[in-house]
């Protein structure tokens, strides 16, 4: 791609104001060499002084909604991350509070303690994965 065809790609976004600096410096410098990128620079910078003046139509009532809908689903969602994480640490910690009266009243019987605290929890995985799913089906269809 010549640097000719790499600026007129760029016109459209240097008349809306779109552009880096540098890349501002470049157009501009080619608009000084080439009358034929003028010319397009002069016509784009009309059209987009009159879209400018245009008034703006109004937001739809059910894009508003459906806006605000989707930013209370990120909000919940950063705050479930959260909770989880909490539990999670929580869990942990209950985990080895367990393990320690399990030895301390028991024996040292690992295995048993290993099925019990760590493999039945993993089986809650698949209902967990359920949740999460049914909660993508529910962003979906906002």
């Amino acid at each position: 791609m010549t640097a000719h065809e790499k600026v007129a790609e760029l016109l459209a976004l240097s008349a809306a104001g779109l552009l880096t600096p540098d890349e501002e410096r470049t157009v501009k410098w080619h608009l000084h060499e080439c009358a034929e990128c003028s010319a397009r620079a002069e016509e784009l910078a009309r059209l987009s002084s009159a879209l400018g003046r245009l008034p703006a139509p109004p937001t739809p009532p059910f894009l508003a909604a459906r806006t605000a809908a989707r930013i209370a689903i990120a909000a919940e969602r950063s705050e479930s991350t959260w909770l989880a994480a909490l539990a999670a640490v929580i869990a942990w910690a209950l985990t080895a509070a367990n393990y320690y009266l399990y030895r301390t009243l028991t024996g040292d019987h690992s295995l048993v303690w290993l099925a019990w605290f760590v493999v039945a929890p993993l089986l809650l995985i698949p209902v967990a994965a359920a949740v999460r799913r049914s909660r993508r089906a529910e962003e979906r269809s906002l």
